[in-house]
């Protein structure tokens, strides 16, 4: 809950309220909840369904929990543990069906996360069952790396044409070089050509970006929103989503010296005043005021930890922070 209402308390819109916006409608439910909290009758209305944690990245901000590439990384960098490379929420895909049966005919909403989802089987018996059985107007939803629009005998495109409500929030918290660097696994060239046959071939999907902002990517996030909007990756840019790292609390941003936090406080500042489109409403500048409040609003004194663990890890993947943060070279060097 502490997630919710800190990004809450920094200027943010929260997954809590979120829900209750889109689930209001469901309020009138709890008058049919007996005192021992059990129902007569389960309305399941949304799902939110991560199979395992199979993908083919190991995004710096992540782990062994959500990415079964990381396991061997995350073996080096804590020694004395092991991590099963795969985990499942159920055994074998039949469970899993058994589970998804009971409620999808009611279900009004379908959000898929991973792992990445889009390389799970899971997903596409999903998907095929919904248009046999002519459920195709429910609202899709997904958190994707965008790496990949085909997936064994399925193509993405084919699917999602049958569908009228779909998002695709895009997880991309940088191009070139820094997409490459924070979410290893990334080819930024194909990432580019997947939403640009997208939003060629696929008019009833709303594409939007999620940018996880870390430090890595902390003095370049502006300069990721810039790009998309000029090459029309989204609509606009109130479609490009900021979502603050709290966790690892070594990556999270109020872990940068005070006098970094104040060259991204005024990067943020002149972006806003000087730079965003006017057809722009006024999401967007909440996101960059919640990110530049959230900066200043603690101090987390664990620069040093930071350092360590991302030379650790440069040494590992054989890369360097300086080549996309050369804001911090000094106190690399001094470190």
């Amino acid at each position: 809950c502490n997630t919710c209402y800190n990004l809450e308390n920094s200027g943010g819109t929260s997954m809590r309220q979120n829900m209750n916006a889109q689930f209001s409608h469901k309020f009138t439910n709890v008058d049919t909840t007996h005192p021992d909290g059990t129902v007569d009758k389960v309305d399941m209305a949304y799902m939110d369904i991560r199979f395992s944690n199979i993908c083919n990245f190991k995004c710096r901000s992540c782990g062994p929990t959500f990415s079964s590439q990381w396991k061997d990384e995350w073996e080096q960098l804590y020694t004395g543990g092991t991590w099963p490379r795969i985990t499942r929420v159920k055994n074998t895909l039949e469970e899993v069906w058994e589970d998804i049966e009971t409620w999808i005919d009611t279900v009004e909403n379908i959000y898929f996360a991973g792992g990445e989802p889009l390389i799970m089987d899971e997903h596409y018996k999903i998907l095929e069952y919904l248009i046999a059985n002519n459920r195709t107007d429910i609202n899709i939803s997904y958190n994707t790396n965008m790496s990949t629009l085909a997936y064994k005998k399925y193509n993405l495109i084919d699917l999602w044409q049958n569908f009228k409500n779909i998002r695709i929030d895009a997880s991309l918290d940088g191009y070139g070089k820094h997409a490459e660097y924070i979410r290893a696994g990334t080819d930024w060239n194909q990432i580019e050509k997947n939403i640009e046959h997208i939003k060629l071939h696929c008019p009833n999907i709303v594409l939007s970006i999620s940018c996880t902002v870390s430090i890595y990517n902390a003095f370049h996030c502006i300069d990721f929103i810039k790009y998309c909007i000029d090459k029309k990756f989204v609509d606009y840019g109130d479609m490009i989503n900021i979502n603050l790292v709290q966790f690892p609390e070594l990556l999270n941003t109020q872990v940068l010296p005070i006098h970094l936090k104040n060259q991204v406080v005024e990067k943020v500042n002149k972006y806003i005043q000087d730079d965003i489109p006017e057809y722009n409403t006024s999401l967007l500048k909440n996101n960059l005021r919640m990110y530049q409040k959230f900066l200043l609003d603690q101090n987390i004194d664990k620069f040093d930890e930071f350092v360590g663990w991302t030379k650790k890890l440069d040494e590992i993947r054989n890369e360097n922070v300086i080549d996309i943060l050369p804001e911090i070279k000094d106190l690399i060097d001094d470190r």
